[in-house]
């Protein structure tokens, strides 16, 4: 099973969460000691309380929270497109269809000529002019259809085009059957009329043919009148190539004609350029190429990881050795190691809580820290101060076991 990149970078920072927190239980898990009887020491005194945090530790796991944050921000920035596309618009021009139709049909009482329009746009609407009059079916003959087209725009020049149309019916069982209204004729300019007529009989009489060979009819069906046009030439020095295809429907069923109401139609299009420049995020109000920024976090996220590992390596070394050798490593120039000393007893012996506060004992009277191995391992530090001696012991450290 793959995995996509979107989900991998999806789940970086969950995983650099579980590998920071894996780090830190390594780090600073206490080092496993041997199921040994408390002993007291010589004094009569218990030892107690758990070894500290390595030192190290806290910075290093900072340090690696940074490195894999920054890992991750270096993997999504070199992911991302080094260019980003924007079109800028120059120059607007516009389209424009106007129509209007009549209908011509059997004489009536409701109609004595038995012509119903011209029904043209209203000005300056796009629908039609008041409200157009009822059309029904059985009156109708033929749809006259004039339809004028304009190209609108800055300083048009050497234009020229073609105009056709089509027709297509259409039925809500889901057939269609098309056909050629108007050839193409050619025109010079930025604006042309035509006009085309439409044999409603006719048909009427093919949409009755056809649902009686499907055996599957409702009666009703859209008639569809497409003008389409082409343009060639210049219009604000740009070189200008559309096409555009409106389109006239009327709803017919067995009782009515119904054209649509919407009488102009328009297509706006522009004049303009596509700008390729470099992807950049913005940080802090500045503008930063992404692959930059990528890069950037790659080294930074190289340089702490360093760092991490720099503070992280003593801590990882001193498992296991016991608080004598951290003593040892902290404060080994001021230690001197005795191998025997001759206490008499008559003198005051006090137990410090820790080696910080012996070490701060020994800065206040000016005095070295002596230090002795006793002999079940354990390692007494203490400074003497006339007839008191402070001391502090370490307890013995147990390597850990293998296996």
């Amino acid at each position: 099973m793959t995995i996509s990149r979107a989900k991998r970078v999806k789940d970086a920072p969950r995983l650099a969460s579980a590998a920071l927190t894996a780090v830190f239980l390594f780090i600073g898990k206490e080092p496993r000691r041997s199921r040994t009887r408390k002993t007291k020491s010589r004094r009569g005194r218990s030892l107690s309380g758990a070894p500290p945090i390595p030192q190290g530790a806290l910075p290093a796991g900072f340090l690696l929270l940074l490195a894999l944050g920054l890992a991750a921000g270096a993997l999504v920035w070199l992911r991302q497109p080094a260019e980003t596309s924007r079109y800028v618009e120059h120059q607007r021009y516009k389209h424009i269809m106007a129509f209007a139709y009549t209908i011509h049909g059997e004489p009536s009482t409701l109609y004595p000529d038995g012509t119903i329009g011209p029904v043209r746009p209203g000005s300056g609407k796009d629908e039609a002019d008041g409200q157009a009059p009822p059309i029904y079916t059985r009156l109708a003959r033929s749809l006259e259809l004039d339809f004028t087209y304009a190209l609108k725009g800055p300083a048009p020049g050497g234009l020229a085009g073609t105009i056709s149309a089509g027709l297509e019916i259409r039925s809500p069982e889901g057939w269609a059957k098309t056909s050629s209204l108007l050839a193409p004729l050619t025109f010079k300019g930025n604006t042309v009329s035509s006009r085309v007529v439409v044999d409603l009989k006719a048909i009427n009489s093919l949409v009755k043919k056809i649902e009686g060979e499907n055996g599957v009819g409702s009666g009703s069906y859209e008639l569809a009148v497409i003008p389409r046009i082409k343009m060639k030439g210049r219009m604000a020095g740009q070189l200008l190539q559309q096409a555009f295809r409106p389109t006239f429907a009327a709803k017919i069923d067995g009782a009515r004609i119904t054209p649509q109401s919407r009488m102009v139609q328009e297509k706006v299009r522009s004049f303009g350029v596509t700008e390729i420049r470099k992807a950049a995020a913005d940080i802090l109000g500045v503008p930063i190429p992404v692959r930059a920024l990528g890069w950037l976090s790659a080294i930074l996220a190289a340089i702490a990881l360093s760092a991490a590992t720099a503070f992280a390596l003593p801590a990882f070394f001193a498992r296991g050795r016991g608080e004598a050798a951290k003593i040892q490593r902290r404060h080994g120039s001021r230690l001197v190691t005795v191998a025997k000393t001759h206490l008499n007893g008559q003198g005051t012996v006090i137990r410090v809580a820790s080696m910080k506060d012996l070490m701060k004992l020994a800065e206040r009277e000016g005095e070295i820290v002596l230090h002795q191995r006793m002999a079940g391992g354990s390692h007494l530090y203490f400074v003497r101060e006339g007839v008191t001696t402070y001391e502090y012991e370490a307890p013995e450290c147990h390597p850990r076991r293998r296996g």
